[in-house]
């Protein structure tokens, strides 16, 4: 309890509380058995700081946690203890991990008589998988700055361990006894949340210990281990059945042509192959036999590239696993681990082949082009990647020829979506018209894997309410969507819009605003110095074009001016042209990097602030009258 007498210090106003102490002691036996100690004293320092009281450790078949204790340490040195009948037992919301089953469970208490300057001290034991020789340690929490944190190892004779960090200079360890290691690490500040930033998991501070009684390291410490790791537990899943290669047949005959074979087979995972997860132990990472995805039609990420790969090859197509996280960033070179969250594929692609449709291509470190796809997205197309994995990176499994590659992302004119109305403006000031919404590429993808999760419904609330909140007022007569059931076509939402009170008046002159759709400024703080980079969905073209008919009689008093603003990382131009009749509104936004750098948030708040502007400005008439 002496962690409870640390001072906190002084935090921003967004800390509630603190960690003070935190202590892990990874102990592994000469039987390669593995077992975490696992000490922490947390600081509630405000109200809202309460939920820290609540204590989670998650476990499954093969991580036993053999005790839990929780302790609150209030202020005047009174400790309460929380019993262990009020210490529950639950399994894991598998709709949280897109499972329909995982044997996941979680063992959690929560302090008793947890206030403002309380300190909830606990500690667990817990073995972990057998089947796992790493372990990883996230040293920093959102919202939670620990002031002082180690970590133990302790191993048999012999034994040998490798290190790797992330977002945290390497610290050295100090040898405190016969093959025992530890390593104080320093004070970590909380991460606290930025508009438009990186998922947080991708700028934790961690630290990844791979360790093997036998005296070599298994799965982490480099990548070609991983490799290995992978390929043993994938061993004879991807190998063919009599019913796979029927099927593949069927699909393919009278297809000679490469692309004709892989989309027939690619769209057929898409759109029979159910993604279902059925996760026990170690099947976690490993996946079922492709004879048994296709006799069940349904699988999670890795089941259904197992299947996939089966299916190319009966086809002379070959194909490998690819290891990825949808989080870009999770995975960097310099950190190994197999520590991420989904499955794809690399798809051989035959020598001189060049087809647009491929975009989502990357040459590996032998000169071999590959096809990355995703069997689990139903609504990008071969040729295409998510947004989300684009520009990260994958471990390519392909036993020699294992190795990490950055994954491709799409030009700004590959993924574009275009926005075009036409309206009319009555002598009432009443506005009304079709705005049409075409999305191409994986922007496309995007909307329409929405649409088919209910967010047809979804869409018109969110538009209805949007709409609402705009000054102008406007109803939503119809909504309505193009081409939803394909995947290889352009998908376009189309609403028409009215507005009783569009024109705003100040004496005798009307303001027309000639940005007629939601706006595309993305939120800023400046209250701060940025932290972290802004990031972008995706590269991306956006594309305006407003016509507003104009009621007779009305003369020109100003047109707002025209902008360009080139930024580096993006280029908005906007402008707007008045005649006697019409109103013509274009503006072009192309996105030409993932990322903008911290050091460069002044440009990108600049840029919202003139698009902004842009937006909400208005065309001055006066009516002839």
């Amino acid at each position: 309890m002496q962690a409870a007498q640390v001072s906190a210090p002084t935090y921003e106003a967004e800390v509630n509380a603190c960690v003070l102490l935190r202590e892990d002691t990874l102990s592994v036996d000469a039987a390669g058995n593995a077992v975490l100690y696992h000490r922490e004293a947390r600081k509630i320092l405000r109200p809202q700081g309460r939920p820290e009281a609540r204590v989670v450790v998650a476990y499954n078949k093969g991580s036993k946690v053999e005790y839990l204790h929780v302790w609150t340490v209030e202020p005047d040195g009174h400790v309460y203890a929380v019993k262990s009948k009020d210490i529950v037992d639950v399994a894991e919301d598998a709709t949280a991990t897109d499972a329909i089953f995982d044997d996941a469970h979680l063992q959690e208490a929560t302090a008793i008589e947890a206030d403002t300057g309380s300190v909830i001290a606990f500690e667990y034991e817990q073995a972990l998988e057998p089947y796992l020789t790493t372990q990883l340690f996230d040293l920093q929490e959102d919202n939670l700055p620990a002031l002082r944190q180690s970590v133990r190892l302790e191993l048999p004779p012999g034994a040998a361990y490798k290190i790797a960090w992330k977002h945290l200079a390497p610290v050295a360890a100090v040898q405190d006894g016969e093959n025992r290691w530890e390593w104080e690490i320093p004070a970590q500040p909380a991460m606290l949340w930025e508009p438009l930033a990186p998922a947080r998991q991708t700028l934790h501070a961690e630290m990844l210990l791979s360790y093997s009684a036998s005296g070599e390291t298994t799965q982490s410490g480099d990548w070609r281990n991983i490799g290995q790791w992978y390929e043993h537990l994938s061993k004879g899943r991807t190998a063919d059945t009599p019913e796979i290669a029927a099927q593949v047949a069927q699909l393919t005959a009278g297809k000679p042509d490469f692309m004709d074979k892989l989309l027939a087979i690619t769209g057929y995972m898409q759109d029979h192959i159910r993604y279902v997860a059925i996760e026990m132990g170690v099947g976690g990472w490993q996946p079922h036999a492709a004879s048994a995805v296709y006799a069940g039609q349904f699988g999670d990420c890795k089941d259904k590239a197992t299947l996939l790969i089966a299916m190319l090859r009966d086809a002379g197509i070959q194909a490998h696993y690819v290891v990825v996280d949808l989080h870009r960033g999770y995975i960097t070179p310099e950190f190994p681990s197999q520590f991420a969250d989904h499955m794809i594929t690399a798809i051989d692609l035959p020598p001189g082949l060049h087809d647009p449709r491929l975009q989502s291509v990357v040459t590996d470190k032998n000169g071999r082009k590959l096809l990355i796809f995703d069997p689990t997205n139903p609504e990008s197309p071969a040729g295409q990647l998510e947004n989300e994995l684009q520009g990260s990176y994958g471990l390519l499994i392909d036993g020699a020829n294992t190795q990490v590659l950055h994954l491709p992302v799409a030009a700004s004119e590959q993924n574009t979506i275009a926005r075009t109305g036409h309206f009319q403006l009555t002598a009432d000031g009443a506005l009304s018209g079709t705005l049409r919404m075409t999305y191409a590429g994986p922007d496309a993808a995007r909307i329409r894997n929405l649409f088919h999760s209910g967010y047809e419904q979804g869409e018109r609330r969110a538009v209805e309410q949007a709409l609402q909140e705009e000054p102008a007022g406007f109803t939503l007569v119809h909504f309505s969507a193009e081409h939803a059931a394909d995947r290889n076509a352009d998908f376009v939402l189309q609403e028409e819009l009215s507005a009783a009170s569009y024109v705003r008046q100040a004496g005798t002159l009307w303001l027309v605003r000639p940005h007629v759709a939601k706006s595309d400024v993305m939120p800023t703080d400046t209250t701060k110095p940025r932290q972290y980079p802004v990031e972008f969905d995706g590269m991306d073209l956006r594309t305006e074009d407003y016509t507003i008919d104009l009621p007779p009689g009305l003369t020109v008093v100003d047109v707002p001016e025209p902008v360009h603003m080139d930024s580096g990382f993006a280029v908005y131009i906007s402008k707007t042209v008045v005649t006697a009749s019409q109103i013509h509104y274009t503006s072009r936004m192309q996105v030409r990097q993932l990322a903008v750098p911290a050091d460069q948030y002044g440009k990108f708040v600049e840029l919202m602030r003139q698009i902004g502007s842009n937006e909400n400005s208005a065309v001055l008439l006066k009516p002839a009258n």
